[in-house]
């Protein structure tokens, strides 16, 4: 709960704003969704009390704060930031990835072995900001998998390469080292299946359902 003077967090139990001493009603934790300005005109973080343009918390509260404790729409802010942080250091880490492969055919081995790491180094932080985010609550890695129903087939053929191995003039095959044999490839008849999974999301329970599918040979 959010004391409506000094926009203070308080306990929902409590009456009285241990901060200002106003008297308080129980409301809940959504109405901070909606923070209503000061009597100066201005609007304070709800959290330091602060003065704030935009939003109910302010910079450093947003960055300090868990993410329980956040709004949608604040949610959403950090996300985005968090989305394109990532993007950043992704666009940083393909270049030294690249040219520490041609320096491995190239100049060394161990330079471009060492140049590469560096570019994967800075590729990770992309790799650990993706993940999925619940549409509803704007919170991420929350969409849990629940229902799969299957809606759906279809014949259809996939590709696989097959081997010919020569013979020797005893009769027998002939394997080694050298590639003595003749690869093909073939058409193998498969069916692929159509489901509707449906994911809710293990905070607020909003459920959406994608459809996915999955091929099997016969």
């Amino acid at each position: 709960m959010v004391c409506p003077k000094c926009s203070a967090v308080i306990q929902e139990e409590s009456n009285f704003c241990p901060n200002c001493g106003t008297k308080c009603f129980n409301k809940p934790v959504d109405s901070r969704e909606q923070l209503q300005p000061n009597s100066d005109g201005k609007k304070h973080c709800r959290n330091c009390n602060k003065e704030i343009r935009e939003g109910t918390l302010c910079k450093k509260c947003l960055r300090k704060l868990n993410q329980e404790q956040l709004t949608k729409a604040e949610r959403k802010q950090k996300n985005d930031k968090m989305d394109n942080i990532g993007c950043l250091f992704a666009c940083f880490g393909i270049c030294p990835i690249i040219v520490g492969v041609i320096f491995m055919f190239s100049i060394g081995f161990k330079i471009g072995l060492i140049i590469a790491g560096i570019g994967v180094l800075l590729f990770l932080p992309w790799l650990l900001t993706r993940g999925s985010v619940c549409p509803a609550c704007q919170r991420r890695k929350t969409m849990q998998r629940v229902h799969s129903e299957l809606v759906g087939t279809r014949d259809t053929y996939v590709k696989e390469t097959r081997k010919v191995y020569q013979r020797r003039k005893n009769g027998q095959y002939k394997f080694g080292t050298d590639a003595d044999y003749m690869e093909y490839e073939v058409d193998v008849p498969a069916t692929e299946y159509f489901y509707d999974v449906t994911y809710q999301c293990s905070k607020c329970g909003h459920k959406e359902i994608q459809r996915e599918s999955k091929v099997q040979k016969n």
